[in-house]
């Protein structure tokens, strides 16, 4: 049986999710997206592959891969070194609610995403077999 999908003239149920405030969970993924697609941008601005900023910040390649997917815990250390690793400096404070910046867009969030290396030829990435 099909999914009955019914639609009201000037009803948006999806509209009335967004008239309420955002709660701490959801402003908290959005800032973390935000700085995560920042990172993704001075990476592509300055050529710097996954491994290399892993390198560069001391840490193993997983952590930078969780870290640049949103599983990772984005702490101010981490952000510090990252940012050290991409020649560049963490900005962050508070500032009244009312006198707060509009919400800007990242090319990663809109747009037409990228292909992700791993779709074009898993093979390349699967670990070798010992003999």
């Amino acid at each position: 049986m099909k999914p009955r999908i019914v639609r009201k003239k000037g009803h948006n149920p999806l509209a009335e999710l967004f008239q309420a405030p955002p709660s701490a969970e959801s402003e908290a993924t959005y800032r973390k997206l935000l700085i995560t697609h920042r990172i993704l941008e001075l990476m592509e601005e300055k050529g710097v592959s996954r491994s290399e900023l892993a390198a560069r910040m001391g840490v193993q390649p997983s952590r930078v891969t969780a870290m640049l997917s949103g599983s990772g815990n984005l702490t101010i250390d981490t952000l510090v070194r990252a940012g050290m690793a991409l020649d560049a400096e963490l900005h962050q404070t508070f500032v009244p609610a009312g006198s707060q910046p509009k919400r800007v867009s990242c090319k990663y969030l809109v747009g037409p995403q990228p292909v992700p290396r791993v779709a074009e030829d898993p093979a390349t990435y699967r670990a070798k077999k010992k003999p």
